[in-house]
C-alpha cells in the first residue's frame, strides 16, 4: 500500500475547493499517478462533487482495455471502489499499448474525450513517456486540452523541458511517494493480459450491414492490432 505524501492531501483538499474542470497528471513511470488518481477522485466524491477519470494511458489501463483511451464518470464512492479496470462510457481506439509512433492519435483522442466530459472535474491520466517523444506528445496535450491544472511528478528535473513551454498555466509540483515501488515488466504484461480478459468476458456476436457503417482509419481494423497484448 503506497503512502499518501502530505502534498498530495494538501492538494486534494484545495481540487475539492477550487474544483478546476480538467486536471492533466503527468510524470514517468512508476511515479504514482494513478494512485493519485484515485486519491483525488475519492476525495472529491466525498465532498459530493461529481467526477470522472480519462484514462489516456494505453498500456497499463484503469478504464477500458489496452491499446484505447477510455472516459468513465463516477457519482458515488461505491463505484469507485469497484474491480479495475471501469468499463468505459467512451472509448478511442489507438491500437497499440505504446505511445510511441502513436503520438497524433493520442494527442486527438484525449482531447476529444476531455471535452466531451460532463463531470465538474476531470481528471486526466498519461502515459509515463516523458523523454524524448514524450515532450511532444505531453506538450500538444496540454495545448490541445487547455487544463485548469497541470499535476506534475517528478523525482529531480527531469519534467522541466515539458513544464518550461507552460509557466503561464496553474502548475503544482507533487513528490513522488517513497514507497513507490517500480513495475516489472512481468507485471505489466499480466495486467494487461487481466484487462483485456475483463473487457472480453461478456463479449456478444453483433452482425453488421457494411453498406450501412463506415469505418475511419481502417488501416488500424487488422486482427494482430485488435489482439495484440
Amino acid at each position: 500500500m503506497i503512502d499518501i505524501p502530505n502534498s498530495w492531501e494538501a492538494l486534494a483538499k484545495e481540487v475539492v475547493v477550487n474544483k478546476p474542470p480538467k486536471i492533466i497528471l503527468i510524470g514517468g513511470v512508476d511515479v504514482g499517478k494513478s494512485t493519485f488518481s484515485f486519491y483525488l477522485l475519492e476525495k472529491l466524491l466525498e465532498a459530493g462533487i461529481k467526477a470522472a477519470l480519462l484514462d489516456a494511458d494505453v498500456g497499463q489501463k484503469d478504464v477500458g482495455p489496452p491499446t484505447t483511451i477510455g472516459l468513465k464518470h463516477f457519482n458515488t464512492l461505491e463505484e469507485l471502489k469497484k474491480e479495475r479496470p471501469f468499463s468505459a462510457e467512451r472509448l478511442y481506439f489507438v491500437g497499440s499499448t505504446t505511445p510511441v509512433g502513436h503520438l497524433l492519435p493520442l494527442v486527438v483522442g484525449t482531447g476529444l474525450l476531455a471535452h466531451e466530459s460532463k463531470a465538474e472535474v476531470t481528471v486526466i491520466n498519461t502515459t509515463g513517456l516523458i523523454k524524448g517523444p514524450g515532450v511532444a506528445l505531453k506538450t500538444f496535450k496540454i495545448e490541445n486540452i487547455k487544463p485548469d491544472l497541470i499535476v506534475a511528478f517528478q523525482r529531480e528535473r527531469e519534467l522541466y523541458p515539458i513544464l518550461q513551454a507552460f509557466k503561464h498555466y496553474p502548475v503544482r509540483l507533487l513528490e513522488v511517494s517513497p514507497k513507490a515501488s517500480p513495475k516489472t515488466i512481468p507485471d505489466r504484461k499480466k495486467r494487461r493480459e487481466e484487462a483485456y480478459q475483463k473487457y472480453f468476458s461478456d463479449n456478444r456476436l453483433i452482425e453488421l450491414n457494411r453498406r450501412e457503417i463506415s469505418i475511419q482509419r481502417p488501416r488500424k481494423i487488422t486482427p494482430h492490432l485488435l489482439c495484440a497484448p
